[in-house]
């Protein structure tokens, strides 16, 4: 293994390049705001001696895969095919790291002028892209005296074997093994990331990167609050074209802190202003991604596949499927994600609702026991065959052991089910799960999140024992389907209001 091209080494040679280029693009922040011409000459001489040295090293290391054949691993071998494309990778890089020293070492006052400084950015650009994502490398399975994958997979058979049992667990997907990541032309779409901003392991920054990286066209825009941005995301930000939105964080969230996800999720949409080209906006979190590489072709075909049916939106909205989206609590859906039509997302998250139905009067633990109680306890029943057999009592019993008090995803889905479809507050004579399975069969459209390869390690254990395929998961997109097409048969009691 020692001669083989692992994901450790690549890591390694990326962190140098990164360090370089962070250190080039600070030197010309610098410059900008005090102009001294010989600091800036000095960074780009540094900077090129290290540049030389990791090219030697590039050459070096990944020269040697070629020569020994040292690239056999997990969803990797060095056929012809590949080690040419290895080789052209190589090359490329190569040829931008020429350029970026050609750029510095002709620099001077007088010729660092915009278009030169523009074709420096897209050189560094190009070069993080291609040491972060150009090569293949093999997936490293054991870290000495902590981890070994071959062996979690031995003790999970072991247990399942104890249970009478099976264990399904998803074939793994990591970008550093990934074959080819092909760029997309779509650039009707913006991504609205919200949220603080993650600094472990560069998360945040990192997921945006592979954004940009698959769908170079698109709009993209981070916001997040004043004081989260420091000068290396800045910079990236800048780099990439990601649009920084840096919102005032007001003293009270509200409950649940909500107020904070609609004033940094508005705050992104509304720099969305006046761009006529956007059609389609995709709502997430800064502390999550999705690693499926065609996921936003996916979700506008959905929602061109399935058409809207209501006049009062443009489009379906589509949400993620499993992970707390429910079928037996009223608008229960989670909110980590939305994609829709601009228009419909907007009119999402504009809410300017009273929050009366989230002020909670009992503690805080009070309040997590019965979530848990009517929300994740229930999974076990989440399918469309029970919901199909529940009668009008078995409805309304049901709705008054959740109570009049909701969670924040089920306020946001209800708020603008009564604004924008209703145009009117349900009350308590109302059957509110006829109203929300209503709104699921002719509004949305749900996606699973094992489907889209999406990550989220902040309750990564939590859900150990549901998956989004199943109906155990909640409702998910087969549940969905099965809404979608039942007809009138889930809400044939509810009048027309």
């Amino acid at each position: 293994m020692d001669n083989d091209f692992t994901t450790e080494k690549k890591n390694i040679l990326f962190e140098n390049g990164k360090a370089i280029i962070l250190d080039i693009l600070f030197s010309i922040n610098r410059y900008k705001s005090d102009g001294q011409e010989e600091k800036l000459i000095k960074s780009f001489t540094f900077n090129i001696q290290k540049l030389n040295v990791l090219a030697r090293l590039l050459t070096d290391i990944i020269s040697s895969v070629y020569k020994e054949r040292n690239y056999v691993g997990i969803n990797i071998y060095c056929d012809d095919e590949l080690e040419c494309k290895m080789q052209n990778d190589l090359k490329n890089i190569i040829s931008i790291i020429i350029s970026l020293i050609q750029v510095m070492s002709e620099t001077n006052a007088d010729s660092f002028n915009e278009k030169r400084q523009e074709m420096l950015m897209q050189d560094l650009k190009k070069f993080y892209q291609e040491l972060r994502y150009g090569f293949l490398s093999i997936p490293q399975m054991e870290v000495p005296g902590k981890a070994d994958l071959g062996n979690v997979y031995a003790q999970l058979e072991y247990i399942g074997k104890a249970n009478g049992d099976r264990f399904q667990v998803r074939n793994m997907w990591l970008s550093s093994s990934r074959r080819f990541l092909h760029n997309n032309p779509t650039d009707d779409v913006a991504i609205v990331m919200q949220g603080p901003i993650l600094k472990e392991d560069n998360f945040t920054i990192e997921t945006l990167i592979y954004y940009r990286t698959i769908y170079p066209y698109i709009t993209m825009i981070l916001s997040t609050w004043k004081g989260e941005v420091s000068e290396e995301i800045s910079s990236l930000c800048r780099l990439f074209d990601i649009i920084i939105v840096e919102n005032e964080k007001r003293p009270d969230g509200g409950p649940w802190n909500i107020r904070y996800q609609f004033d940094s999720t508005n705050g992104g949409i509304r720099k969305l202003s006046g761009n006529k080209q956007i059609k389609y906006v995709f709502k997430t979190r800064t502390d999550q991604i999705i690693l499926l590489p065609d996921f936003l072709i996916y979700m506008k075909n959905m929602i061109n596949l399935f058409p809207i049916e209501t006049n009062e939106m443009k489009k379906r909205i589509i949400f993620l499927g499993g992970y707390a989206s429910m079928c037996t609590y009223p608008f229960r859906i989670t909110d980590f994600q939305a994609f829709g039509h601009i228009d419909d997302i907007r009119n999402y998250y504009d809410n300017e609702d009273s929050l009366e139905r989230l002020e909670y009067t009992v503690s805080e633990n009070e309040t997590r026991l019965s979530q848990y109680l009517n929300v994740l306890a229930r999974s076990p029943y989440e399918s469309f065959y029970y919901i199909s057999s529940m009668g009008y009592e078995d409805r309304m019993k049901l709705c008054s052991k959740i109570g009049k008090k909701q969670d924040p995803e089920s306020f946001i889905v209800q708020s603008f089910y009564e604004r924008v479809i209703l145009k009117r507050r349900l009350n308590e004579n109302d059957d509110l799960l006829q109203h929300y399975w209503k709104f699921v069969k002719e509004c949305t459209i749900f996606i699973d999140s094992d489907e889209l390869l999406f990550y989220w390690n902040k309750y990564s254990d939590k859900y150990i024992d549901l998956s989004s395929n199943i109906s155990d998961g909640g409702l998910t997109h087969s549940t969905w389907l099965s809404i979608y097409m039942s007809g009138n048969v889930l809400f044939k009691d509810l009048v027309s209001c």
